[in-house]
């Protein structure tokens, strides 16, 4: 007789994101989990308190999942891999980006903490270390804009051309002119200026 198998938190888990990885939370139920593990419900429940918990469990794997996508090494400029990642995340992970960011707010507190995490990265980039934060902030926060609406469109599919060729060709041209505008700005508004 084969040992029996221990359910853990991590294999409920692992299970759990799968699901909701392919389908979204709407296939998220203790029953699938047990089917999927091929157990009774029981250690579900035991395990977490309620499935909103569960849920949130999840939601920060796939926060995760999208850090990950980020601090991918795409291109040899920090910031506009982070702009890839969060994009080729949205691409490879519809469900995931859709319980995200696309179905209000649920999750805010995940996606905040995303983007103090992203803004991090973007403060560490050697690129524009010396910006005044000030500065640093309203270019991340325009740039952010931007790369959300594009992953949001890749997404849907709706790019005519979704290869990270292209995502990061567009993401790199919109940039060039995002920076230069924003630090174009930022010396016209500073007697003391700040080096390029």
């Amino acid at each position: 007789m084969p040992p029996k198998v221990s359910i853990t938190k991590e294999l409920i888990l692992e299970a759990a994101f799968k699901i909701v990885r392919e389908g979204g939370l709407k296939g998220l139920t203790a029953r699938h989990i047990a089917k999927n593990l091929n157990c009774s419900t029981a250690p579900v429940y035991s395990t977490f308190k309620n499935m909103a918990e569960l849920e949130e469990e999840v939601m920060k794997k796939a926060r995760e999942l999208l850090i990950e996508h980020t601090k991918k090494e795409y291109t040899e400029i920090a910031f506009l891999n982070t702009g890839v990642g969060f994009t080729v995340f949205s691409r490879d992970n519809k469900n995931l980006y859709k319980e995200l960011f696309l179905k209000g707010d649920k999750f805010i507190d995940i996606v905040n903490e995303a983007d103090a995490m992203l803004y991090e990265l973007f403060k560490q980039d050697p690129q524009h270390i010396d910006l005044p934060d000030e500065i640093r902030k309203r270019l991340f926060t325009k740039m952010r804009m931007f790369t959300q609406g594009l992953a949001s469109l890749a997404c849907a599919g709706l790019l005519e051309d979704d290869s990270d060729e292209f995502i990061i060709e567009l993401l790199m041209e919109t940039g060039a002119c995002v920076i230069r505008d924003t630090y174009k700005q930022a010396s016209e508004n500073t007697s003391e200026g700040f080096r390029q």
